[in-house]
């Protein structure tokens, strides 16, 4: 934790040049005008990459991704409203690949949901793309993908998340454990 509001001045008068700054539990710098996210804000200022590690980026709303992407990319986002347009747009895509998560006969949702960013207005460029047609295509037969290919398919739909340049998840299903054969 960080006990005095000196470090964080020192860091943004001295702008020392760092290469990457590492965050773990970074879920401890969601909340604005705590020392921890002035400190967390001056030193993602002096960095040129930024990494932030949390199993909790969303503790009590919406606002706490909000506020731990303000650090990686102020610029990016400066209007919670916009941002919340944003990850409500996102939900027919993240919906979709739920769907391909789950066991053969149930997959059909997929295809849907994707259909359902046409009709939105947000996203109707997205939907406008040879890629999303044929992501769409190839959903409305996902039970009869192979492994390989439905792994292909959830990388495809993942192109289209609307925050997926800055946001990864990795559940631990899809981390592969290593089995004797």
């Amino acid at each position: 934790t960080v006990r005095r509001v000196a470090f964080a001045s020192v860091l943004r008068e001295l702008q020392p040049e760092i290469d990457l700054v590492i965050f773990d539990e970074a879920h401890r710098l969601r909340n604005p005008g705590t020392l921890q996210q002035h400190f967390g804000a001056a030193l993602a200022q002096c960095a040129d990459g930024v990494l932030l590690l949390t199993a909790t980026p969303v503790q009590t709303g919406l606002e706490d991704l909000y506020n731990l992407l303000r650090l990686l990319s102020p610029s990016d986002f400066t209007d919670f409203q916009a941002f919340s347009d944003q990850t409500d747009a996102n939900k027919p895509i993240l919906r979709a690949l739920a769907a391909l998560r789950r066991p053969r006969g149930s997959r059909f949702e997929a295809a849907r949901e994707l259909e359902a960013l046409r009709r939105d207005r947000r996203t109707q460029t997205l939907a406008s793309s040879e890629l999303f047609a044929s992501v769409v295509e190839r959903s409305t037969r996902a039970d009869e993908l192979d492994r390989r290919e439905l792994v292909e398919l959830q990388q495809d739909i993942g192109q289209f998340n609307l925050i997926g340049s800055l946001v990864s998840r990795t559940r631990k299903t899809d981390v592969p454990i290593p089995r004797p054969h």
